[in-house]
């Protein structure tokens, strides 16, 4: 009967190693499309609280002083499977890669309202952490339009 029982603790233990590699295969992610602008008054979309040190104190964001929240969205990235985000300015594409319990590494995509590819990246960053992808909009105040995401 002991071997039996120990049988089933192997068995019980290979299926929890099976789990978290299967978790590997997706991650929860939200995304912030967010505007960035020079006004007179400085002011930060609520949705973007949690990110105000890094938009009030790093480059390139220093240089604006007014963010604003286009469209909000969450969504469970599936690996190697690509999923279509529609902006408000525009389109994204994310594909999951790679995941582990510290690390995401994503394919991201984005296209101008105009449909032309404005970014192509492949980021790699801390699970759980906020990372921008984005640009400079071409007019004479030098927007900038950006896609904030983390994933867990």
């Amino acid at each position: 009967m002991n071997r039996l029982a120990l049988a089933a603790a192997i068995a019980v233990a290979s299926l929890g190693g099976l789990r978290s590699a299967v978790a590997d295969d997706k991650a929860d992610c939200s995304f912030l499309e967010f505007t960035a602008t020079k006004g007179k008054e400085p002011a930060i979309d609520p949705d973007l609280k949690p990110l105000e040190k890094k938009l009030a104190h790093s480059a390139p964001f220093a240089s604006w002083n007014t963010f604003r929240v286009q469209t909000k969205l969450d969504k469970t990235l599936q690996k190697s499977k690509a999923e279509a985000l529609a902006l408000k300015t525009g389109t994204a594409n994310v594909i999951l890669r790679e995941r582990s319990a510290a690390r995401v590494n994503l394919g991201i995509t984005l296209d101008g309202a105009d449909g032309k590819r404005v970014l192509d990246a492949k980021p790699d960053f801390q699970t759980g952490d906020w990372f921008f992808v984005g640009t400079s909009t071409p007019n004479a105040k030098d927007d900038g339009h950006f896609l904030a995401l983390m994933c867990k």
